[in-house]
């Protein structure tokens, strides 16, 4: 961790509400030409516009009570004598998975040829509590902010260019520990739709029933969110009072803007998934009234806006002018669907600012245009989910999940060559004394992140030690692995309390996750491929700290299932109590044979029958084929994945190569990234999936080489 220090800045908010939910402030200051840097760091988000340009959004997360601090250059932007800086700072005051409750301020300064002419609560900043939107509405989704609703005038944006004189007074924020930033920024790359959009009208209907994304069913008073009731406007109920006629919509041409009145709407499509912020000019000829509906893909021709239970809308409310308009929040799509509800006006020059990793230099050398598509993917998919901390999704979530990180962290040394968003990714880890809400010992499933409901998955904390074993052997980072092992020694005591009589981890607490499929109905008492795991956590315990007693342990583990799970034929996935006897249960699941060769409890010397019915009759068509049916089928993570790891291991580079085509290409065709689950309704961009990449290029070399 490096410390960071402002020349001058102090931390600033609107006096009395650094802890007020859903509050937009307004700062602005003047920068005249030279090599100028905007310098800040936050609660909770910002973004910065030079002469009304939009030019950067952040901050970079860390660990609560920690600030990275984005130096910002806007030298490029610097094209008048006396430039327009505005930096708009969003603080939300909640708990969430994107980021921390935590109260909201800004610490900024500007540096121009290494003088500081603006600086945060001592000169240059003038200070605007912004009402250009909705503040009581509904959240995105349980893990993120809050939907972003604007009632913008022709002036609204004034402040922006020193045009607003009615400023809020300020207050001085707590002290503050602020830490460099140490990853790379994103550059902010312009995607275009594609040239046509589909046009058609819609009319007002009223549904039965509402759907309710489970966040809004939340009646926990901990998790912070606006009651129906007080509610300026619910947009959930708003969004499904739209029918559409997507019999009768054209293709319309938008390379010379659109024009959409009343009833009318227009969904825009994206030559693949994108993440980042809409932006788009927009001439309302009079008051108008629509929404921006966004999915990452179509159903019944128009984008959900509900599905995987999120709110995917942003609703705007204008006056007539002309507005020049940025979403705040990154969102992710391939469609795009304006509903204009009330008024006439021209959308012009609407494209994405992409928010993901900047472009890597990696490329497969292969002319089979499946295996180049799904590489390709891969690489899109990485982009979009590793910015500042390897994300789950850049979408539903956007949070730091381990085990996900497990295999991203993997896929940043392997484009990269480094390891940079892993160490931030560590560090946010570390430097917590505790974590609140959860039992001594163990860590956060996510982070950073606030675990109001007191839930975690014991096995993520397993999946976090093997990737700090990988992490030492691509960095040779020996103090981060020093500095962590308070930590894990306090996790391996969590854990004790758990071991029966066999040595095995019996009845786990809260959210023991196996994978996505039927797997994870089978997870107590005793789960064998969870035992699995802690076996190869242990083994990895001794390599990262020379504990042979810990090797012992895991070799003793794993002898136990070898007797108690694998019954001549495949491992059986649990043992359960019975008449206050533990008995082995009969499920079996694809997963479980993958957890058991991936953790070295089956070897291929061991259990050769069994790897090679793996080999021979499993992959992306066994279900179809109707191949032990009696097995229960794995889903994408970690089933896929754990198969891909060991194909690899074992050479087999043309299975993999045929496989992956099976398993991927018909998600790199639909999005241009890969996906969650093997079925479309879950995320589909998902960090983890970019792993694949790894795959397929080192398969493809692999193979010149035995030419």
């Amino acid at each position: 961790m490096e410390r960071y220090i402002f020349k001058q800045a102090e931390p600033v908010w609107a006096a009395g509400l650094q802890n007020e939910m859903n509050i937009r402030m307004g700062f602005y200051a003047q920068a005249g030409k030279g090599k100028t840097s905007v310098n800040l760091a936050c609660s909770t988000a910002y973004q910065i516009y030079v002469n009304d340009t939009f030019a950067a959004a952040g901050p970079a997360r860390a660990a609560r009570g920690y600030y990275r601090v984005d130096e910002i250059d806007i030298t490029s932007y610097l094209n008048k004598d006396i430039n327009d800086v505005a930096v708009i700072v969003w603080g939300y005051c909640i708990n969430a998975y994107s980021f921390l409750d935590q109260p909201s301020f800004l610490t900024c300064e500007i540096v121009c040829d290494n003088d500081v002419v603006a600086a945060t609560g001592v000169k240059g900043f003038f200070a605007y509590l912004l009402d250009d939107y909705l503040k009581k509405v509904q959240r995105y989704t349980y893990q993120r902010g809050f939907v972003e609703s604007y009632v913008l005038t022709s002036d609204s944006r004034d402040w922006m260019t020193g045009g607003n004189t009615h400023q809020v007074s300020l207050e001085m924020s707590g002290k503050k520990e602020y830490i460099t930033r140490n990853v790379l920024y994103p550059e902010y790359e312009k995607l275009c739709p594609m040239d046509n959009a589909v046009v058609g009208k819609h009319k007002p209907c009223k549904p039965e029933t509402y759907r309710l994304p489970w966040h809004l069913k939340i009646d926990n008073p901990d998790y912070k969110q606006y009651k129906t009731e007080e509610l300026d406007e619910n947009i959930n109920e708003r969004i499904q009072q739209i029918e559409y006629d997507t019999a009768n919509a054209v293709e319309t041409d938008i390379s010379n803007g659109i024009c959409l009145s009343e009833s009318e709407y227009a969904v825009y499509e994206f030559e693949r998934e994108a993440t980042g912020f809409i932006s788009f000019r927009i001439v309302c000829k009079e008051t108008c009234e629509f929404l921006m509906i966004y999915d990452e893909m179509l159903i019944n021709g128009v984008p959900d806006p509900i599905r995987i239970h999120g709110l995917w809308v942003n609703k705007y409310v204008l006056e007539p002018g002309e507005y020049n308009l940025v979403f705040f929040e990154p969102v992710s799509m391939k469609y795009l669907n304006v509903v204009m509800f009330r008024g006439r006006a021209r959308i012009c020059s609407l494209h994405m600012i992409e928010y993901k990793h900047a472009p890597v230099d990696k490329a497969i050398d292969t002319t089979d245009p499946d295996l180049k598509k799904i590489f390709d993917a891969a690489v899109e998919t990485y982009r979009q989910n590793a910015l500042d901390i390897f994300m789950d999704c850049p979408s539903r979530e956007r949070a730091g999940w381990l085990c996900d990180s497990f295999f991203a962290s993997r896929v940043e040394y392997f484009l990269t060559g480094k390891s940079l968003i892993e160490k931030n990714f560590l560090e946010n880890f570390l430097l917590p004394e505790s974590y609140p809400s959860l039992p001594e010992g163990m860590i956060p499933m996510c982070y950073p992140a606030d675990h109001v409901n007191k839930n975690f998955i014991p096995n993520w904390a397993m999946w976090f030690v093997l990737q700090l074993y990988e992490y030492k052997e691509r960095s040779n980072d020996i103090h981060m692995v020093a500095a962590f092992k308070p930590k894990i020694y306090a996790l391996l005591e969590y854990f004790e309390r758990f071991l029966n009589k066999d040595g095995l981890l019996q009845n786990l607490e809260k959210w023991v996750f196996v994978e996505w499929s039927f797997a994870n109905k089978l997870v107590q008492d005793v789960n064998f491929p969870t035992n699995m795991l802690y076996a190869l956590m242990l083994e990895r315990v001794s390599q990262l700290y020379d504990d042979k007693d810990k090797l012992v342990q895991a070799e003793g583990i794993r002898k136990k299932i070898r007797e108690l799970s694998y019954d001549g034929e495949f491992f059986r996935d649990r043992m359960v109590f019975k008449n206050d006897v533990l008995e082995v249960s009969h499920e079996r699941t694809e997963v479980c044979q993958y957890y058991a060769f991936f953790t070295k409890t089956a070897t291929k010397k061991k259990y050769s029958k069994l790897w090679k019915t793996l080999v021979k009759d499993f992959g992306p068509d066994r279900v179809e084929k109707k191949l032990h049916p009696e097995i229960y089928p794995a889903n994408a993570f970690v089933g896929t994945y754990l198969r891909m790891e060991l194909l690899t291991e074992q050479g087999l580079y043309k299975q993999l190569l045929n496989e992956s085509v099976g398993f991927f290409k018909y998600m790199a065709e639909r999005t241009g990234t890969l996906w969650e689950n093997k079925t479309d309704g879950a995320s589909l961009n998902h960090g983890f999936a970019a792993h694949a990449g790894i795959w397929i290029y080192n398969a493809v070399e692999a193979l010149k080489e035995h030419i």
